[in-house]
């Protein structure tokens, strides 16, 4: 932007300033001095302020680029038109940023960490104190709060950021795209869409703990979904640069939401131990094929709870599953046998166990998807059946941390392995006589069509 009157001119970067070039800024700085410049770095180190008398845009702008060649320097637009601008040149950078996220409905007796994640017990005035939260002092900005003996935010109906040291807090470490940063800024749309990502981050670290310690059964014992309190979603973020400032966001990021307005989770050191094995699939650090479904469907999982209709909620976990095992054309019979020995049984019993319960559950999920119906028409109860397949799908991913980073092939070859013991093979075998399946001839070790998944996989 060039000088305006009494007002310095200002060239500003939307992006992290390369150290490398350092050296070249300051030559440049020198070099427009000696052209009657004054010119200076900001202190956030995001741009130079500028000036020289008597003011000359044009001229400006071709000393600039004379000066710092290295820089492709250009006229700031103005309104709309600048968003816009400072858009194309952030790009697609993402800016580390740590970042605060509240729950409801969850009380935490102890705290929880793993990874880059911590969930901080909240401020009770008790065992927790203003001064013993990390958080406290940043938080909290009510004059006399710290010396208060037994301070809690309900103590003081507390508003802005110190109400959110109330609740059990979910602290990550996340990368956030430049461009939500700059349009939270700009509207509450843009800061709804902010919200969004970090509050949705934050509640992928609830899926182990709602897959570990909750049941179709007992919803009361829910958590709510990252974020919300009461009305409205809240988030604080703590950008890792200078270019973007501290701050907490408050709104509305979706019009419609499930909240339990219960009892909800209690949480004890068990928590740290059922989150861990789970880190590398939600902090992204396993990015093969296999890895990436089991992050899926891990979130699968954690968000069936939040679904309404017991049907939708029913075949998301399935999707989940057929996600997570690629059970590819396998059909029928062959699908479930598939689907079962995903889940490593522990012998031939315990695999002709599961697949009858499995089975009688996936024969409701075909009269919901192909006859339209409902589980009230057919008569079922559907929290069997959620059980069922959520129990299902939480075995086979805790078979995927026992196998550690197993490309999909890799587990392909070890299924058909496992279906080829002799215990399995007899099995299979028992099931098939008992009159229910009319589509397998074959003996599963000599199958073709599970010879044709396995050729498949390796030429994928």
């Amino acid at each position: 932007m060039p000088q305006n009157g009494a007002f310095s001119g200002n060239l500003m970067w939307y992006v992290e300033f390369p150290a490398h070039l350092n050296c070249q800024l300051t030559t440049g700085l020198q070099a427009l001095t000696a052209r009657g410049y004054w010119a200076s770095t900001f202190p956030e180190g995001d741009g130079v302020a500028f000036r020289k008398d008597p003011e000359d845009a044009t001229q400006s702008l071709m000393d600039l680029r004379a000066c710092l060649p290295f820089l492709d320097i250009d006229l700031a637009l103005t309104g709309d038109a600048l968003i816009a601008q400072k858009h194309t040149i952030i790009a697609n950078e993402h800016v580390l940023c740590t970042c605060l996220t509240p729950v409801d409905n969850l009380r935490l007796l102890a705290p929880v960490e793993s990874g880059t994640t911590r969930i901080h017990s909240p401020v009770d005035g008790g065992e927790v104190s203003l001064n013993d939260h990390p958080w406290g002092m940043v938080l909290c900005d009510e004059p006399g709060a710290d010396v208060m003996e037994g301070w809690t935010p309900f103590l003081t109906n507390s508003a802005g950021d110190a109400r959110l040291l109330g609740y059990p807090l979910i602290e990550r470490q996340t990368r956030i795209p430049a461009r939500l940063l700059l349009d939270a800024a700009q509207s509450v749309r843009g800061a709804e869409k902010l919200i969004a990502y970090v509050a949705e981050d934050a509640d992928s670290v609830l899926d182990p703990l709602r897959v570990a310690f909750c049941d179709w059964s007992r919803l009361e014992f829910l958590p709510n979904k990252a974020g919300w309190i009461g009305e409205f979603a809240h988030v604080y973020v703590q950008p890792q640069t200078d270019r973007y400032q501290s701050r907490s966001y408050a709104g509305k990021p979706s019009a419609l939401r499930v909240s339990n307005n219960w009892l909800g989770l209690e949480l004890d050191e068990n928590g740290q131990w059922e989150l861990a094995p789970y880190v590398a699939f939600i902090d992204g650090a396993r990015t093969d094929d296999l890895g990436m479904a089991a992050k899926s469907a891990l979130r699968s999982a954690g968000r069936a709870f939040y679904l309404v209709d017991p049907e939708a909620a029913f075949l998301h976990l399935v999707y989940a599953i057929d996600g997570l095992c690629e059970p590819g054309k396998l059909t029928g019979f062959r699908h479930r046998v598939w689907i079962i020995a995903c889940t490593n049984p522990s012998d031939a019993a315990h695999f002709k166990l599961l697949y009858s319960t499995y089975d009688r559950s996936y024969a409701v999920r075909n009269q919901l998807v192909h006859r339209g119906a409902t589980f009230a028409s057919i008569g079922e109860e559907p929290v069997v059946h959620l059980q069922t397949m959520t129990s299902i799908l939480v075995r086979i991913l805790r078979e995927c941390l026992v196998n550690g980073e197993l490309r999909r092939e890799e587990h392909v070859d070890l299924i058909i392995s496992r279906l080829g013991r002799p215990d399995f093979d007899q099995a299979v075998i028992e099931l098939i006589a008992t009159g229910n399946v009319k589509d397998t001839k074959t003996l599963l070790q000599g199958d073709k069509v599970f010879k044709k998944v396995e050729a498949d996989h390796r030429t994928s």
